[in-house]
């Protein structure tokens, strides 16, 4: 059974008071952070005076993604605090929220994927608590909802559009769309593609057609991926001789990535923890198509524009479905699928071990073959 939806709607702006700092806590993956974008323009150009600091964990690819949209709206975060919750331990963890009270932020800003339970002292301290709730079920641990003053709900029982989940936490403060879908950009600055340019000169590249691929996932989530085997055979199918493919990936993935390329090594580049996240999105830019699984390299592939064709199977393509034209959310419409939302599993479903996964196992080569030759042509 489908959920129900969230439509667009106009808030009433509550009173604020003067928000002359702001705290975000930004724990989220690099995908959450692009679908983040509107959210974080709409409240940098609410509060244009206002100081923003940033929490994440330290090996986070959100920071990146959240960096490049504070410096594409002109601005910067004036403090940046990294911090691996789960590791710090009870004294560390008590002076990392002694230190966030001491700053006396007017406001905070606390998406769904932050980890609130361990900030609960710094976030009671904040005047103006603005965040998303999850209520109280046996497959999730409990957040505590009671701390934000001004909160808006998520549910696996809606489908909701990420970009729009997030933004609910700008209409909540009476920011409103005008009735627009809010849509992520990321814009590629004009030093990071003279960089892409210049690189792909270097490697001979400049004059291919040239195909983004990322097939990696989390180490946690790989049992979404569609297999490597069978992107192999669509690769190889998909073959031209002008044509170069441009593997991306974290270094864990190059046993992976290999698979994928065997039989077009010699049309192919691997990057492989070679480049920032940035540096990435600028050849992103200048290829002519992205493919992949669900991933957060194909969510900045959307944002920044590039056609971009992507693989779901557990995990929530209602949600991740971009709002404009020339991308392909490819999924089986099963009954049992999508069996995630919000990142986490649904209440009575196995992901690890479902006893067919067909949402990726009914999922052909030949299906993948013709629909990226469509979006190709």
């Amino acid at each position: 059974m489908k959920g129900k939806r969230f439509k667009l709607g106009e808030e009433i702006a509550p009173q604020l008071g003067d928000v002359n700092s702001i705290l975000l806590f930004g724990y989220m993956g690099m995908g959450d952070a692009v679908m983040f974008e509107p959210t974080l323009k709409a409240y940098l150009n609410k509060f244009p005076a206002a100081s923003f600091d940033v929490m994440v964990g330290s090996m986070s690819q959100s920071l990146a993604v959240l960096q490049h949209i504070m410096e594409s709206n002109g601005r910067s975060f004036r403090l940046i605090y990294e911090a691996d919750f789960k590791s710090l331990g009870r004294a560390k963890l008590q002076k990392l929220n002694n230190k966030l009270r001491s700053n006396s932020y007017d406001a905070c800003l606390v998406v769904y994927t932050a980890p609130i339970q361990y900030f609960i002292r710094a976030i009671e301290s904040i005047p103006v608590r603005i965040g998303h709730t999850i209520r109280a079920q046996a497959w999730y641990k409990p957040r505590p909802n009671f701390i934000f003053n001004i909160s808006r709900p998520v549910s696996q029982d809606i489908d909701e559009r990420e970009p729009y989940r997030h933004f609910r936490l700008a209409q909540a403060i009476g920011i409103q769309s005008q009735g627009i879908q809010p849509e992520p950009k990321i814009r590629i600055s004009e030093k990071d593609r003279q960089w892409a340019l210049t690189f792909l000169d270097e490697l001979g590249l400049r004059e291919k057609e040239l195909i983004a691929v990322h097939l990696g996932v989390s180490k946690a989530m790989s049992w979404k991926k569609w297999p490597d085997e069978r992107y192999a055979e669509v690769l190889s199918k998909l073959a031209q001789t002008n044509r170069h493919y441009l593997f991306f990936g974290s270094f864990s993935e190059l046993s992976e990535i290999e698979i994928a390329r065997k039989a077009v090594m010699s049309q192919s580049t691997v990057f492989a923890g070679d480049l920032e996240v940035m540096q990435v999105g600028a050849l992103i830019s200048l290829c002519k198509l992205t493919i992949g699984n669900d991933s957060g390299i194909g969510h900045l592939s959307i944002a920044i524009g590039t056609p971009t064709y992507r693989i779901f199977g557990p995990s929530d393509h209602f949600g991740c479905e971009p709002y404009s034209e020339g991308h392909v959310t490819y999924y089986k419409d099963l009954t049992c699928s999508p069996c995630m939302n919000l990142g986490l599993i649904k209440p009575g479903y196995n992901v690890l071990n479902c006893g067919h996964r067909n949402c990726l196992n009914k999922i052909s080569v030949d299906e993948v073959t013709k629909s990226i030759s469509t979006l190709l042509n």
